[in-house]
């Protein structure tokens, strides 16, 4: 164990934790790195989605200010974006379309 590392103990069924060390032996790694990978997705995962939430909330602060106010269309289409469904290009692209439709 590296000098930085710590310990950090979770409750799971055991059940579960027989399927996670099947599955890692099958993959043969060591179900702890499993873990801390899994772990170190889940929080880059949480960062990119407050980091696209922090941007769809100034973008509607912007269009706002220019008396825009999304539709219910667009509020799902932002949401998609915010959970990582869409990238901005795709965000945009479905948008403009939208727009040529309506």
């Amino acid at each position: 164990m590296m000098s930085n590392d710590t310990k950090m103990m979770i409750r799971v069924t055991e059940a579960l934790r027989d399927s996670v060390n099947q599955c890692a032996e099958r993959i043969q790694r060591p179900a702890a790195q499993v873990a801390r990978e899994l772990l170190q997705d889940f929080v880059e995962r949480s960062e990119e989605r407050a980091r696209r939430v922090r941007a769809i909330e100034t973008a509607r602060s912007s269009t706002f200010l220019e008396g825009f106010v999304a539709d219910s269309d667009t509020d799902a289409l932002l949401k998609r974006y915010a959970d990582g469904d869409l990238t901005i290009d795709q965000v945009i692209a479905e948008a403009k379309q939208a727009t040529a439709k309506g």
